[in-house]
């Protein structure tokens, strides 16, 4: 991927793209998620040449237009997010607070203890990243 193209990616993402974090709901982990979900499938189509791996689904919006969405997640989001980070915009902030918390998953397995250092850490990044994604009307 060009510079440009890296810029253009890193624009949709700006303005269309999700970067989210929850707990898993077998409450082992965390899940890390990079999301687009738009109706110009062309754009869609173009991402997905790029990173082939990116899961694809297809949506009927309310009002009567199809959305397409793809997302990675976890550890195939992580380079993607590292890549784009430098040329992101709206969402550096997110980006970069989103890869703080990617370097607290560990490899260790379904029975692998998280240390109370690490579940703060979690916390604290987590409200963060909920702080950067509230709307203020005012």
């Amino acid at each position: 991927m060009t510079n440009e193209e890296k810029a253009w990616f890193a624009g949709i993402i700006d303005g269309e793209g999700c970067l989210t974090c929850g707990y898993r709901s077998d409450n082992r982990g965390i899940r890390l998620s990079l999301s687009l979900e738009m109706t110009h499938k062309p754009t869609i189509d173009k991402i997905k040449m790029w990173i082939p791996n990116m899961g694809y689904y297809r949506r009927v919006r309310k009002v009567g237009k199809t959305g397409w969405r793809i997302e990675l997640r976890n550890k195939q989001a992580v380079p993607i997010v590292e890549m784009l980070c430098p040329y992101l915009i709206t969402k550096r902030e997110e980006a970069n607070i989103w890869l703080l918390l990617a370097d607290t998953v560990t490899n260790g397995g379904p029975n692998h203890k998280i240390t109370e250092t690490i579940k703060q850490k979690r916390t604290k990044l987590m409200s963060q990243l909920r702080a950067l994604k509230r709307i203020d009307f005012t």
